[in-house]
């Protein structure tokens, strides 16, 4: 049995088509975020947005919810992979290595506004609520390798959660302009700082 070639449109065939439309909703997404928070963000909107019937936005997302599922899913899981890759040529010293993820985490929401504030608005999120503490467990973990530590003990993993989630919330706080009056390189060392003393907390 042969099968027939599959058509494409402004040569590009269903797939790459699809691909780009999902694409296209997502930064779509983003942007409404960026401006208006994760409520600007609906199914309608999104569509409006991106110039798109809703029947192409159903084709990726059964709902408005996973698509905020799969953005934060995506910042998390690149976020992630570049730091544990990038990790490995960073000096032995703890402090250079935190401070190496403190700027990448940082460099990460500053490139995109739309996912930090969508991660800064998870918890309002009930969808998101369980991705958002799982990659809180996934961090601790991560920041547990940076520091040598072992989250395995209690007292440590509960200092190194209290790390992750407090330095983030931090971080993105300061992106939407609170302090006004700290420069970055201050949130830099001051996150490293705060990093350094949960340190040294987990390690008794």
């Amino acid at each position: 049995m042969t099968t027939s070639p599959e058509k494409t449109y402004g040569g590009l065939g269903a797939g790459e088509r699809q691909a780009a439309r999902r694409t296209a909703l997502r930064e779509a997404a983003l942007g409404l975020i960026a401006t208006g928070g994760t409520t600007a963000a609906t199914v309608n909107s999104v569509c409006a947005a991106a110039g798109l019937n809703k029947r192409y936005f159903y084709e990726s997302w059964a709902t408005r919810d996973a698509l905020l599922v799969d953005l934060l899913t995506s910042f998390f899981d690149d976020f992630y992979a570049r730091t544990t890759s990038e990790i490995v040529d960073v000096p032995t010293e703890v402090s250079e290595r935190l401070r190496h993820a403190v700027r990448s985490l940082l460099a990460t929401l500053e490139a995109e506004p739309g996912m930090a504030r969508l991660y800064a608005e998870a918890e309002s999120e009930p969808a998101l609520l369980e991705l958002r503490t799982a990659a809180f467990d996934r961090f601790t973990g991560l920041f547990g390798a940076v520091a040598d530590l072992d989250p395995a003990v209690p007292s440590t993993r509960f200092a190194l959660y209290a790390l992750v989630s407090g330095v983030t919330e931090a971080l993105t706080h300061w992106l939407r302009g609170d302090p006004a009056d700290l420069s970055r390189d201050e949130v830099v060392e001051t996150s490293v700082r705060l990093c350094l003393a949960a340190i040294a907390v987990a390690s008794h």
